[in-house]
């Protein structure tokens, strides 16, 4: 998914440059996985960035980070179901318009996977339990690191061969992947990219949701949010009242930006719209939180490591967090194309909101808390 419709998004502002400009998300995506990895040895939980800030920053600032990446990965939601629904579209020779109803039977079917949880026998359950702690070893000591860089390997050869192969022209072409692979492979290839798009483009839909519902999840479940929030499914013991809100939230702002905002200036279908604009607002959101999780990091690591230095634990936060302000800064100037400027606003505007929702919360907790002595 990310190879058929991301690179061609981010050639529409890096043009010849979008190789670097992957080289330097990539390099920046390394750094932040040292400082991850630092954190989940030591502080595992649901909350991700909510826990790890408050933790480590205070209560406020893991409220403002929860609050903006519950955000971000929500925003990811529809942006990714709509890839999903504009795949099928085109897949299924459908007319345009064909692309919210898609949408719609796509969101059904996650909020069915997510909720309902298949029953498995016991000794499988241990099977998969056991297979699970050795692989999450693999994967914390080694697998992590050389599957983000192998990542980044194949985006930047991909770009690059999409650069020199097709030229700039592909930044203005969704299927720039199947363009090259019908005529110079064979024609059931560039089928075969397309579907694999499809079937990736849905399961980062349903990665993106469980991230968001468990965000949520976790602040209602201490209090940050509605309690509700933090209740399970009586029978599947899944966070059904998240899951549901998020999904809610998704379609909502799929149809107000789809049939609102949509340009043709992005492409052809609402969907891409959709798409672009929801990519560029929850990368501006996570990307505040992750500068978080730097800073955060660095205090962390200062204050429980025995084995301090500064070149790993110092710098490489303060490396990340360079490279992702520079992404943060390019994001937004020179000005994206209309409705992609507004992502800017948004984003602001749901910090300020989170601001005086947590001001208002802790007010409240003050105003419990505060001892009342008899006339």
């Amino acid at each position: 998914m990310a190879m058929l419709l991301v690179v061609p998004g981010v050639a529409l502002a890096a043009g010849g440059s979008t190789p670097l400009a992957f080289l330097l998300g990539g390099l920046a995506c390394l750094a932040l996985v040292f400082v991850v990895l630092g954190s989940t040895r030591r502080m595992a939980s649901a909350g991700d960035a909510y826990t790890y800030v408050s933790r480590r920053l205070g209560s406020s600032a893991g409220f403002v980070a929860g609050w903006l990446y519950a955000f971000g990965v929500t925003c990811f939601v529809p942006m990714t179901m709509a890839a999903a629904a504009f795949l099928t579209r085109d897949l299924l020779g459908f007319s345009g318009g064909w692309w919210f109803p898609l949408f719609l039977i796509g969101m059904l079917l996650l909020i069915g996977l997510s909720i309902v949880r298949i029953a498995v026998p016991t000794l499988v359950q241990l099977g998969i339990g056991i297979i699970t702690v050795i692989t999450i070893v693999i994967v914390d000591l080694v697998v992590t690191v050389l599957s983000v860089s192998f990542a980044i390997v194949f985006y930047l050869w991909t770009a690059y061969r999409l650069s020199t192969g097709v030229g700039a022209v592909f930044s203005a072409d969704p299927f720039a992947l199947r363009t090259i692979a019908t005529p110079f492979a064979a024609d059931p290839l560039g089928t075969v990219v397309e579907l694999g798009a499809l079937l990736a483009a849905f399961v980062v839909c349903v990665g993106c949701a469980t991230a968001a519902t468990r965000t949520l999840y976790a602040m209602g479940r201490e209090g940050a949010l509605p309690g509700w929030l933090g209740r399970t499914h009586p029978r599947f013991k899944t966070p059904a009242n998240a899951t549901v809100t998020v999904s809610v939230i998704a379609t909502a702002l799929a149809a107000i930006v789809g049939f609102a905002l949509a340009t043709p200036e992005l492409g052809d279908n609402p969907a891409m719209t959709v798409f672009y604009f929801f990519a560029t607002l929850g990368t501006l959101a996570v990307i505040v939180v992750y500068m978080g999780l730097c800073a955060g990091g660095a205090v962390f690591f200062r204050l429980t490591r025995l084995d301090y230095h500064i070149g790993t634990h110092l710098l490489v936060p303060l490396v990340a967090m360079l490279l992702l302000g520079a992404a943060l800064y390019g994001s937004v100037y020179p000005a994206p194309p209309a409705p992609l400027d507004l992502t800017p606003y948004v984003m602001v505007a749901w910090i300020l909101i989170g601001v005086v929702v947590v001001i208002t919360l802790d007010r409240a907790r003050r105003s419990r808390t505060k001892p009342s002595f008899p006339a």
